[in-house]
């Protein structure tokens, strides 16, 4: 190759190069430009960034949350620019469903969930058939929400509610192994004050929790259940505790008798009231009660909770 040959070739070289730097400069300055526009949060701002960046699907995305009017549009732009933008598919199934277009509304809902299996469009699956009257396929996408549980199912279990006031079948329905999920639905029922329900189904919270964290929980709903006068479903979830060895617990009547271990905080076990001048504890010979003369004349040293079979009894 000619001496004139490699400097044109090597001065093509650098323009090229040159080109190719001024060019990224250019776009990145495009794209920092319409982020800054996005920024802005207006509608005059979006459209400024959709014209610098005409693919960037968020713009989109935002604009028609402000743009009412032309929102539908905007949304397909945004799905047809990515496919597996699941929310926009989501939000654009809702407007097709608040026009009463069913059939499309449901298509993309179940796009949306084969393109994201996480809990929102199953969730908004069981809310469409919901609302559709759907009552199978509102169960099926209610089980398949549950299947990926967060940390507020709640609206979940309220929306079952709606479906049925029975906790139970609700409970056969939806609920499976997952122990956050179960304690959830626990706490769902004693926001309903559905004792006997809760009753039923917190033996399933020994079956697949842990101890550690969910003793406590447990023992609260005990305490919950005697506030109730509910003492056989007391009784049930105790038993259950027991059986599984959460709890230690005597055979005999009343429980921890000897007071050689230190009372739960549950109504099975002793409560050592405080009042002034007067302190309980379990002591190496049993119960030990200091008094200083302070006390109430009328004062509960200790007590504890017993459910009994109706018959006839004597202290």
């Amino acid at each position: 190759m000619s001496y004139f040959a490699r400097m044109f070739l090597a001065a093509a070289v650098r323009v090229v190069v040159a080109l190719g730097c001024c060019a990224g400069i250019w776009f990145s300055w495009k794209a920092e430009r319409a982020d800054s526009f996005f920024r802005e949060d207006k509608v005059d701002s979006l459209r400024a960034a959709i014209k610098l960046v005409p693919d960037g699907w968020p713009y989109y995305m935002r604009l028609a949350q402000l743009d009412r009017e032309h929102a539908h549009g905007l949304l397909e732009t945004a799905l047809n620019l990515d496919r597996y933008n699941a929310q926009a598919a989501i939000e654009l199934a809702l407007r097709d469903e608040s026009e009463g277009n069913f059939s499309e509304s449901e298509k993309l809902l179940l796009g949306a969930f084969a393109v994201d299996r996480t809990y929102v469009p199953r969730w908004t699956l069981a809310n469409f058939y919901f609302r559709r009257d759907n009552l199978p396929a509102f169960w099926t996408w209610a089980r398949k929400a549950a299947a990926m549980p967060t940390e507020d199912m709640g609206p979940l279990f309220e929306l079952c509610w709606h479906v049925t006031p029975d906790a139970g079948e609700i409970a056969k329905a939806v609920l499976n192994d997952d122990r956050g999920l179960v304690r959830q639905y626990l706490s769902f029922l004693m926001d309903k004050d559905e004792m006997n329900a809760l009753a039923t189904v917190a033996p399933r919270l020994v079956r697949v929790g842990n101890p550690e964290t969910d003793r406590d929980f447990l023992l609260g709903a005990v305490n919950r259940l005697v506030t109730a006068n509910n003492g056989a479903g007391a009784s049930v979830v105790w038993k259950s505790m027991v059986e599984r060895r959460w709890v230690a617990s005597d055979a005999s009547l009343p429980n921890n008798g000897e007071f050689n271990r230190e009372p739960l905080p549950v109504a099975f076990d002793w409560a050592l009231p405080e009042y002034p001048g007067l302190h309980s504890w379990p002591g190496s010979s049993g119960l030990e009660t200091e008094f200083t003369g302070e006390e109430p004349e009328g004062c509960i040293i200790a007590e504890q909770y017993v459910t009994l079979a109706p018959g006839r009894y004597s202290l």
